[in-house]
């Protein structure tokens, strides 16, 4: 009875006390979101501003965000000439990913924008230095003037219109187009006196017709702005000029000008007076009647013959000569290092004969033809025995590689190694290579380059041209494909034979008959080629050498040099009443050889001749 009385006061104690308790203990078990219990908030939210200072840029709104949150989804400014880098406060750069605690402002912060400038010379050369890229922040930029053989620069085109200079404040790569016009011929009729002009790129015909029985009609040929020559041409009389017919009643004529630098040059010619000159290819006629002819070689001939022997192995090289020199033929070396023999030994050696530039690393240019961005370079140096020719490999030189020339050549057959070369690297090299050779053998005796493995890029040839290279010579035998010209790009050409055609493709030279103009043969390419040949190589000498009075024999250089000089002979001609005076300037360093009316005469470097 005692232990039931007992429980009932324990009851009765429990009750008391959980009604007269605070609830919230239980509240707070049943709802662990709602602490204390309370189900009202009543702490008010603080917010902060972000404000975006674009300095110039495109303008980005302001956010107000919650305090202690991060910023919303940020728009990058766009301003024109530059690149955004990125949203700053003071010099820290701000992590946008970082709960904002107080009102800020972050600054923009840009970089410029490099644009590149590319330029199209149509045919034409410049060789001086010339801006590739600018920036918004670049002052004014003045546009190089090419030069063209027997044209006239007419100025930059872009997407069709004259661009005179990029102004400084311009934006955009450029792409810029050389413009050039050809010689002009203005003819005027002797009735009508109405000048008419007719321009046909580098070669200008002029067709003239006129009412048979009349007097002469009156021709003037103008090079740019300057006239050179008047010629009449005589009615009634049979001219056998490049082409005539007759058409209901009048006489036509066709009339071919080939400008030569500053000279106009008619070809064929027509003479003043009766007699027409039919062979007219051999020289031209000026104003006074007096016939002058410039396509002759030191020697008064008409044909060079010159040699292009690549890498400057003395041994090989010294067999050749022991060959050639006795037959007085004269020619190129192209080396590529310095470190073969002793100064003494290449002085020796080399005496007499032109030293060109064939590239210290003998390596193949980043070349225009493959897409360098489909193959991987391993990071790591080029190992022959472990090497997989699906990659590319670093060397031990910077910006060097070794790439299986299967790649460019899917006939290849691998493995095929072969070192490249970026442009920047190919180019340390090429400066590298003529500054040791000009210490050898002078400064200013290197001019030439000879591509290793005949390959050439277009930013490695323009390079070249820019540094005042006279030219640049690759791999490959024309045989008699251009008829033996001079090469039309001097920084792109090749040699006529190597020794698997050499006596066969000279023999064509030799017979060649006598146009009038300059002509041109070239052997190579590795004095090695020769070995087990040499009897090639003899016979050769034995067969073409020593026959001064038929052969120009040179090297390269003196060839281009040569033809350069008489391209730049000026042809002045005035008129003094009755009589027509010509003065020929020679203003190079080199003694050229023509004729007039069939008699030899040397015009030596920086003198004339009047007439």
């Amino acid at each position: 009875m005692k232990k039931i009385f007992l429980s009932l006061v324990t009851l009765c104690l429990t009750a008391i006390l959980l009604t007269s308790c605070d609830t919230s203990f239980i509240t707070g078990l049943l709802h662990p979101d709602n602490e204390g219990g309370s189900t009202d908030d009543t702490t008010p939210k603080e917010y902060v501003t972000i404000t975006f200072d674009t300095q110039g840029g495109s303008a980005v709104d302001a956010q107000t965000i919650e305090k202690g949150t991060v910023a919303k989804s940020i728009k990058n400014p766009v301003k024109s000439g530059y690149d955004f880098d990125g949203w700053y406060i003071g010099e820290e750069k701000w992590n946008s990913k970082k709960s904002v605690i107080e009102n800020i402002t972050v600054t923009a912060k840009y970089t410029l924008t490099e644009y590149t400038i590319t330029y199209d010379f149509a045919g034409g050369n410049y060789y001086g230095p010339y801006a590739k890229s600018y920036t918004i922040e670049s002052d004014a930029i003045t546009l190089p003037n090419p030069h063209k053989q027997y044209c006239t620069f007419a100025g930059w085109y872009a997407s069709g219109e004259l661009v005179t200079e990029i102004p400084s404040g311009s934006t955009g790569n450029i792409e810029l187009v050389a413009d050039f016009y050809g010689p002009l011929a203005t003819v005027t009729d002797s009735e009508t006196s109405t000048a008419r002009t007719y321009d046909n790129g580098n070669n200008v015909e002029v067709k003239l017709t006129s009412s048979e029985g009349e007097g002469p009609l009156k021709v003037r040929l103008t090079f740019g702005e300057r006239p050179w020559h008047t010629v009449k041409v005589v009615q009634g009389k049979k001219i056998d000029y490049i082409q005539t017919y007759e058409s209901d009643g009048k006489l036509m004529l066709d009339i071919e000008m080939t400008p030569n630098g500053d000279n106009a040059i008619l070809t064929p010619v027509i003479m003043i007076g009766e007699e027409m000159i039919k062979n007219s290819n051999y020289g031209q006629i000026l104003g006074n009647g007096v016939k002058i002819d410039t396509n002759y070689y030191p020697g008064f001939v008409r044909k060079a013959v010159t040699f292009t022997i690549d890498d400057g192995v003395v041994a090989e090289d010294k067999m050749f000569l022991d060959i050639v020199r006795p037959a007085g033929i004269i020619g190129t070396f192209n080396i590529y290092s310095t470190n073969r023999a002793t100064a003494v030994e290449y002085l020796m050696q080399y005496k007499g004969y032109e030293i060109a530039n064939h590239h210290q690393l003998h390596c193949l240019p980043w070349r225009d033809d493959f897409d360098f961005s489909t193959i991987e370079i391993k990071d790591e140096i080029f190992n022959s025995n472990t090497a997989d020719v699906a990659y590319m490999y670093k060397s031990t030189t910077e910006g060097m590689y070794y790439i299986d020339y299967k790649h460019f050549n899917p006939a290849t057959k691998s493995p095929y190694w072969h070192p490249i070369a970026n442009d920047e690297t190919y180019i340390k090299y090429i400066d590298i290579t003529k500054n040791n050779i000009e210490k050898l053998f002078g400064e200013g005796s290197c001019v030439g380059f000879a591509y290793p493995h005949g390959v050439l890029s277009k930013n490695i040839k323009q390079y070249l041209q820019d540094a005042g290279y006279l030219y640049a010579r690759r791999t490959g035998n024309l045989k008699d494909s251009t008829g033996f010209a001079l090469p039309a790009d001097r920084y792109a050409w090749t040699y006529n034979a190597d020794v698997s055609c050499l006596l066969d493709v000279m023999a064509q030279y030799d017979a060649l008959p006598d146009s009038g103009e300059l002509k041109f043969f070239s052997f190579g390419v590795h004095s090695a080629d020769f070995k087990g040949k040499w009897n090639v190589l003899q016979e050769f000498a034995d067969k073409y050498g020593n026959r001064p009075d038929e052969f120009y024999y040179a090297s390269n250089r003196d060839i281009f040099e040569y033809e350069d000089a008489v391209k730049a002979l000026e042809i002045i001609e005035t008129e003094n009443g009755d009589v027509i005076e010509v003065e020929i300037k020679n203003d190079s360093d080199i003694a050229v050889f023509i004729t007039v009316n069939g008699e030899k005469t040397i015009i030596h470097p920086h003198s004339s001749l009047k007439l």
